[in-house]
Formats: C-alpha cells, structure tokens, sequence
C-alpha cells in the first residue's frame, strides 16, 4: 500500500491509493511519529473527487497531529487514484533527544519550566462544552490540574441547558469551581437553553438534583450576569477556533445542542477547525440510563447528536455509557467519599472539599433508593482518557455511528454499522470500551495533589 525509504530523521510514504485505504497505513505512520517524534509535510492530492480534502485531514493530518507532529500543507497533484506527491515525515529538532510522545499528544517527560508549566513542545488547547454536575466539575479539575504537567491551556467553558441542569445553574456551578481553584480568569459562556426539538419538562430527570449539585449548597448572590461572557457560547467557540484552526480540541459532556447549533449557523466548516471532538455520551450495546435504550445526553438532545455525527469531519473519540457500568468500571462510592474525601479535606484542596458535600447529596440517597454503590464521574473520564491515553485506555474501536430519531423505544439511541459498509458508511467514531479503574483513582489522587507520582512515572 505505500512505500518508505529514508533514515530515521527523513523519510517518504508514498501512497499509491486513495483516502479509503488510509487507515491500512496510517498506524504505521502513528507508530514512527511516536518514536521519532516529527514534523510532517503533507501534499495534498488537488483531485479526490468524491472526498474532500477536510476528509483526507481527518483521516491522517489530525491524527497525526494528536501525536505531536507538526504540519505544514502543500498541495500536490494526483492522476486516478495514483499520487504524484508524497508525505514527508522529518524527525523535529525539539524531539531529537529521543523522548517519546503519548498518543495525547504530550511528551512523557516532565520537566517544569520557569512559567510553572513543563516544557512540551507546545501548548494544546482545550474548550469544556458542560452541563454543570458532578462529573462535569471533576472534568474541568482535571483540565486545570494538566495545565502544569500537560501544558493545557482551557481557553473556554460553555454551558449547555438541556442536560443535568439549566444554563445558568451549570455557568453558576462551573464558576464555583473556578474560584475555588483561583482560575477565575477562565470565561464562560452561555449556550443553548433547549434542545433542538424541546420535549415535556415533566419528562427531566435530574440525576444531580435540580441545579445541578446536589441541591445542597447557599446560593452566594452573585448574579449569573455579572460572570458569564456577553457572547453566546455558538459563535464564541467559532470564534476560538477560527483563531487556532486544527489546534483546539473539545470537550463535549453534555447534550450536543451547541455543537449542533453551530453546523446550522455556520455549516460543515463550523467544525472544520476543531482538532478533534472528545464526547461523553451514547451507548454501543443498546444499554440506557435515561430511556430503556438510551443514554442520557444523546436522549436529551437527539438531533444534536445526529447532528454532530453526521457533519462532523474531525476525529471524533466517543466515551458511551457501557464502559461506566459497575461491570467495566467498578470504584466504590465508600471510597470517594470517605477514603478518598477525606483525604482531599486533609490535603486542604477546596474543590474537592466542596463536592465531597455536592456528591453526597447526590450519591447518598441512591444507595438508599437503588441499592447503586458505584462511583462513575464519566464526563472526569473521558478528559483522562485524553490526558493519559496510554496508561487508562484499555480497549477501542472505530465505527460508523448515527442515532436513531424515530424509533418509539429507541430514539437517541446510537446505532453502530455491524454489517462494515465502509464504502457506503465510512468510520467517524472511535469508542472507548474499556478504562482502567484503578488507574482512574490515581488520577484523582494526582489532581487533589496526594500523587505527584503519577507524573513521575511516565517519564520513564
């Protein structure tokens, strides 16, 4: 499918076939770039007729991208389905030293430079689309806690009001996590109130009380108005990633309104600029939480969800709802709230202080109620996922996924090709199966400062 030649520091790929036969090679690719570490010079093909060039993007650059290459475009010419241009892969001065780059994109050693952040090549670049509980709050500590060891930079917060809670309550819930981790300069933005096609409000389930934490805390008076950005959270995001095309990666935890609403407001070059698209939501085995056959931000906002799947031309990595079971993913709620609380309350981190009372109202009575002892903050995974890919992700695939609008006990459903059409249904999702649990607590020890040690270890 493709030739190499060259030395290590240089070296060609010539493909002789199109886009669909990418995958088959692209790993190899991945593989080299990890190593190595690279700077990739792509030609691109002037005539794929029947894809784009943003297809071709996503299926190589911005992978390759992920693994920390850097790009730089140039446009080839190709006759039929033969390349008349190569993709040159050249080892990177600032990798030249050998050290290995995660598949997140980070290199895994660490060493903190004078700013307080460790010295990565560069700065990767991240916006939380949330719906403001629990688990959206432990997602953002964790993309503030990577800003030292990671180099992250959350250039955004944007609230959606169709999931756990309205808007404003998620923007007032979020800013509450922001002041007790002194980040207040992070801005929020206010998105979509509704869904896309509303349903019955006596239809809500709130699964983490009304605002969204537990119901339990003193409303502090300051109105949503007097912290939240003047702009609508649609166009700022357009805006953040017009200004670092393919750079920025997002964070999508709740239901998918705001995204849908920006391929309806500006179409498909709306996501055109994304890096990639990390979602929590969807299920791949048919198993629901918020209907017999969906899962919760899908069902809330269905054609959202569609939406986002079928415009979309980014890599997109799905967290769905079977891997968070207590079957795959099994963390005790004793120990969030006693072992581990109380050792964050020791280690006098306000955050986490705070939702240790935000997650007792919420978890508390669900064992009383539902027998449920199960501790599974799945918007906090998919961001770790993302952080330490390597270390957490224990299983993957990559499918093609749609959802089900119609269907009178499926609807938000997502629907995987099990019958492989690849021509006719190309692969857009990769979705996460499988995490490391006990490595998942780690995480939490590392962002609450018990574990610094899980730095460490990666660098060697």
């Amino acid at each position: 499918m493709y030739g190499i030649y060259g030395s290590s520091r240089l070296v060609k790929i010539l493909p002789v076939l199109g886009y669909p036969f990418v995958p088959l090679w692209r790993s190899q690719l991945i593989s080299f770039i990890m190593k190595y570490g690279t700077h990739v010079a792509t030609k691109y093909p002037t005539c794929l007729r029947r894809q784009p060039r943003q297809h071709w993007e996503g299926g190589l650059v911005q992978p390759l991208s992920r693994y920390g290459a850097t790009i730089d475009s140039e446009v080839g010419e190709c006759v039929g389905m033969r390349w008349q241009s190569a993709v040159v892969i050249q080892q990177s001065p600032a990798m030249a030293d050998g050290r290995r780059r995660t598949s997140s994109g980070a290199t895994n050693k660490s060493v903190s430079g004078e700013d307080g952040c460790d010295s990565v090549s560069s700065p990767r670049y991240a916006i939380l689309d949330c719906d403001g509980g629990s688990d959206d709050a432990w997602a953002l500590l964790l993309l503030l806690h990577a800003r030292k060891t990671h180099n992250i930079q959350l250039l955004a917060i944007t609230t959606v009001g169709c999931g756990n809670t309205n808007r404003e309550n998620s923007a007032r819930n979020m800013r509450r996590i922001l002041i007790a981790s002194k980040r207040t300069e992070i801005p929020i933005y206010l998105g979509a109130v509704d869904p896309l096609i509303p349903s019955c409000e006596d239809e809500k389930k709130y699964f983490h009380g009304r605002d969204g934490f537990g119901d339990c805390l003193e409303d502090d008076g300051e109105p949503v108005e007097c912290f939240v950005q003047p702009e609508h959270a649609v166009p700022a995001i357009h805006a953040l990633c017009q200004a670092r095309p393919n750079q920025i990666t997002i964070f999508a935890v709740g239901p998918l309104t705001n995204l849908a609403l920006g391929y309806t407001m500006y179409g498909e070059q709306f996501g055109n600029n994304f890096r990639d698209i990390f979602i929590m939501g969807g299920n791949y085995q048919g198993v629901g939480n918020s209907s017999r056959a969906a899962e919760f931000n899908f069902h809330s906002d269905p054609e959202a969800a569609h939406t986002v799947l079928l415009k979309s031309r980014c890599p997109i990595t799905i967290l769905p709802w079977e891997p968070c079971l207590p079957e795959k993913f099994n963390i005790p709620i004793d120990w969030r709230l006693k072992e581990f609380g109380e050792r964050a309350k020791e280690a006098n981190h306000p955050a986490i202080t705070m939702l240790n009372q935000v997650e007792a109202a919420q978890w508390l009575p669900m064992i009383e109620q539902y027998g449920i002892n199960t501790w599974n903050p799945c918007d906090a995974i998919v961001v770790a996922v993302w952080l330490f890919e390597e270390r957490i992700l224990c299983k993957h695939s990559t499918w093609h996924a749609a959802v089900d609008l119609r269907g009178t006990h499926t609807r938000g459903q997502m629907v995987l090709d099990h019958l492989r059409e690849r021509e006719k249904y190309p692969e857009n999702v990769r979705i996460i199966e499988l995490v490391d649990a006990e490595f998942f607590k780690r995480i939490c020890e590392w962002v609450a400062g018990l574990d610094d040690g899980i730095i460490v270890e990666g660098t060697q």
